[in-house]
Order: structure tokens, then sequence, then C-alpha cells
């Protein structure tokens, strides 16, 4: 026959103890787990970062450009806002995710907050990138930029805030070698062109169809970041035209900065004509 003691079962101070030493080892746990939890959504939020910077990147690649403040990320999803030569150009989308509506999946980081895209950020130092991708982080409080309006790149890891500074730099450079090859194009059928005629075009699309094949490198008479060729003459005797690409800052610096010039002097191909 069992003992009273054990068919009795718990006291209830047995019980309540049992509760306390329950909840001292939950509550010493629980900023462990919370630290762990947030780790994954930080490192969540790194890749997801990372896959919309690839994005952009291709973006840039296809368009000559990143999405503007008003397109917003959404442009790597849907071309909705897109028209012309941007539409054309683009190749999109550029990002997938398991939302049957991929803008959803490009608004919100893992911690619930949208993420904060930047088209003409003022950065310092100002050669840092292009655009900025940030998450608000853990707190969900976007801390950046601290110092007005600027982002200040040394006191990125002063806050919690997950900051990428994308530059197109590697892109442009390629950009600059695959325009120049159609430049020295474009000078070679216009001294063709001068050959035939005695004279340069009065535009680049004078030399479409028999002198440069309009299509070559997709468009050639716009430049590598889709902005249409320029060409100039000079007016001399003998004449000179000039070729102009506006670069990757797509703004006329006058021959200057970053952009790209080529001349082409008559003198020289009559030279190549008639060397007498």
């Amino acid at each position: 026959m069992e003992s009273a003691r054990y068919r009795q079962g718990f006291s209830l101070i047995e019980i309540v103890v049992a509760v306390a030493i329950v909840a001292i080892i939950a509550g010493a746990l629980a900023p462990y787990t919370v630290k762990r939890l947030n780790n994954g959504r930080n490192q969540a939020t790194t890749t997801e970062m990372a896959r919309i910077e690839t994005a952009l990147l291709d973006f840039f690649d296809d368009l000559g450009r990143f999405p503007s403040q008003s397109e917003g990320l959404e442009a790597l999803a849907v071309s909705t806002d897109l028209s012309g030569q941007d539409l054309a150009s683009w190749k999109g989308p550029y990002i997938s995710g398991g939302h049957d509506d991929l803008v959803v999946d490009i608004q919100q980081d893992t911690f619930g907050s949208s993420y904060v895209y930047v088209a003409v950020p003022t950065l310092s130092p100002a050669e840092a990138g292009y655009v900025v991708l940030a998450s608000p982080g853990v707190n969900k409080t976007q801390e950046m930029p601290d110092s007005g309006s600027t982002w200040v790149i040394a006191n990125s890891n002063l806050y919690d805030d997950l900051v990428l500074f994308i530059s197109s730099s590697s892109l442009n450079r390629q950009k600059k070698l695959e325009t120049l090859v159609e430049l020295n194009a474009l000078a070679d059928a216009s001294r063709e062109y001068y050959k035939d005629n005695s004279d340069f075009p009065a535009n680049l699309a004078a030399l479409a169809g028999e002198f440069i094949d309009s299509g070559f490198e997709e468009d050639a008479f716009s430049d590598e970041w889709k902005m249409d060729y320029q060409m100039s003459l000079d007016g001399g005797s003998p004449e000179t035209m000039t070729l102009h690409s506006y670069g990757p800052d797509m703004s006329d610096d006058s021959g200057g900065d970053d952009d790209l010039v080529l001349a082409v002097s008559a003198a020289v191909i009559l030279h190549s004509v008639d060397p007498n």
C-alpha cells in the first residue's frame, strides 16, 4: 500500500519553488535568445541587402544609371515608371524572392522596417559611393545620416543601422572602354564618309546604313550610359570633327572631367588619301 506522502502529490510550496526556478532560468536565457534572434535577423537583412546591391548594379549595367529617387527600389522589380530608351533597356526583374509580388520582397527588412534608398546622397568622403541602401536595424530607428543630410562613412559603425554605400566605379570603367570602342567606330565611319563626300556628315544619323550599322553595340549613336553622342565641327580649313560622350556623370563638362572626346581631322584623312 502506497504511503500517504506519495498519494498527496506536490505541495503548494514545492510548486511555487519549481515555477520560480523555471522563471529564473527563462529570465536568464531570454536576453541570450533575443540576441540570437536579432543576430539572425541582422544576418538575413545583410544578405538581402547584398542581393539588392547586385540588382542595383545589374540595373545600372543595362540602363547606365541607378533608379531615381521617385522610381525607388521598385524599379528593380517592375518597369511601370519607365519609358522610352529606359523601358527598352530594362531587362528585369533584377531580383527574385519568396513573394508573388516582387515589390513587396524588396520593401522591408527582416525587422519589418522599410529599406532606405537614397539615389543622390551627400557623402563624406564624396567618392564613397553613388547611392545608399540602408536598414534601420534592430531598434527600427533610422539614425543615419547623423550629420544633417550627410552620410558620414566613418560614423556608420556607431549605430545599429545597416548601411551599404554602392559604387558603380568598376562598371563605369568597363563602360568607358566600351564607349571608346564605339567612338573609334564612329570616327572610322566618319572618315569613310568624308572620303566619299569631301565633307563630314551633318549629323551622326547620316552614317547609318552605308557607313555604320545603326545597331552596332545595340545603339551606335548612344554611349554606354544611354546618352546620345554629341558631334561638332570647328569650321576650320581643313575641318575637324569632334565626337563627345558625357561620360559616367552624364553631364556636359565641356570636354573635361569624365567626358570622353575624340577628334577626327580632315587634314589627316586627306593626307591618307593623297600623300602628295
